[in-house]
């Protein structure tokens, strides 16, 4: 038989089903829509979580363990024997800003278990879009995916530890909901500073049609908090890179603004740029809040280690801070008179609000 009907047998997805709540073993990966739809494990180990960037179909687990389990199967033996949604701590984080890096600095056995970017979020984030506008069965079907997520991805390999979730940049819309999972869960906001941010977007023709490609949910976001500058879908369309970028990093600045203003004791907002000047104060500062116990040595050994010398996605490679800040200096210098055009469109579309290169609550103050 295909391995896809075998792994749907009773006795098959059993034993996956009664080893959930031992460890974080088996990960589910996705809902697959079917007849019936079908919840996606992998089985992995602790290595295979930290030596992936993305809990996605380009994560690291065991070969041919695969195994597809009845969503209503799986939801059914969730109610007979229910899981806790145990206290977890957040990454949100604009693109390409070092929350890989950070994640992997606070993934530390005994203290704090990552999970990068897991898919399950991702398809989440997509349905939560699209339910204000779509059909009661997509309320349903969100609901159905945050009853799993929260007892899913709060999983650890030791009691005394606890999740960091970082999830996709896209994801930023569930922070709420998330802080809802556990009355202590706490979220880090982290983001680059709109300079930043467009050079990171329009250094390379690749990374120009990546962020175009994320306008139309930043129009959702923004809208979503009346906040969306422009009313005339055909000025949208006719943005120019620089002032899609602009757009883009307007439409998460302005939903963290909302979550800082509305969950001002479990959201903390951290600079990337202060991140890379200083790793062991923000460490320091992110383990008093995320109350993991790791204490001071326990930041000085983090710092100490590879971690931060090594490319956060590709292990494999190297990777200096200095030497990151240096080239951004330079490609800024090459895209200023593009960086100035979206400096304008944002100051116009904020009004009387300055554009903000540092949000309220920070998780460390720099002089």
């Amino acid at each position: 038989m295909p391995r896809e009907l075998v792994s749907l047998q009773h006795a098959d997805y059993q034993d996956i089903l009664k080893a959930l709540a031992d460890s974080p073993r088996w990960f589910l990966r996705e809902i697959r829509p079917g007849t019936p739809p079908c919840a996606v494990f992998f089985s992995m180990t602790r290595s295979d979580y930290t030596n992936s960037s993305f809990l996605d179909h380009r994560a690291v687990c065991e070969p041919d363990s695969e195994r597809a389990v009845p969503l209503g199967a799986l939801l059914a033996f969730l109610q007979q024997h229910p899981m806790p949604n145990s206290r977890s701590c957040f990454i949100f984080h604009t693109a390409l800003c070092g929350s890989t890096l950070l994640a992997r600095c606070l993934d530390v056995p005994g203290h704090s278990f990552s999970y990068k970017e897991p898919f399950l979020l991702h398809q989440m984030c997509m349905i939560q879009r699209q339910r204000r506008l779509g059909p009661p069965a997509l309320q349903k079907q969100y609901s159905t995916l945050l009853s799993l997520a929260g007892p899913m991805l709060s999983r650890v390999w030791h009691a005394d530890e606890i999740a960091i979730i970082k999830p996709s940049d896209s994801c930023t819309n569930l922070c709420a909901d998330a802080l809802a999972w556990h009355e202590d869960n706490r979220a880090l906001l982290l983001y680059s500073d709109l300079d930043s941010f467009l050079v990171s977007m329009l250094k390379s023709p690749s990374r120009r049609q990546f962020v175009r490609g994320l306008v139309p949910r930043a129009v959702h976001d923004l809208r979503s908090v009346n906040m969306l500058p422009l009313t005339d879908g055909n000025a949208i369309k006719a943005l120019n890179d620089a002032e899609s970028a602009a757009l883009v990093w307007l439409g998460q600045i302005r939903l963290y603004q909302r979550l800082l203003a509305q969950h001002p004791q479990h959201t903390r907002s951290l600079n990337a740029a202060d991140f890379f000047a200083d790793p062991h104060t923000t460490l320091c500062a992110l383990d008093e809040f995320f109350e993991l116990g790791l204490n001071e040595q326990g930041v000085r050994d983090i710092v100490a280690s590879d971690i931060l010398g090594r490319d956060s996605k590709v292990q494999s490679q190297g990777f200096s801070a200095t030497d990151a800040k240096t080239k951004r200096l330079q490609m800024r210098e090459q895209l200023q008179n593009e960086i100035n055009q979206s400096r304008a469109f944002i100051q116009q579309a904020m009004g009387s609000d300055p554009v903000p290169d540092n949000l309220d609550s920070p998780l460390i103050t720099t002089s």
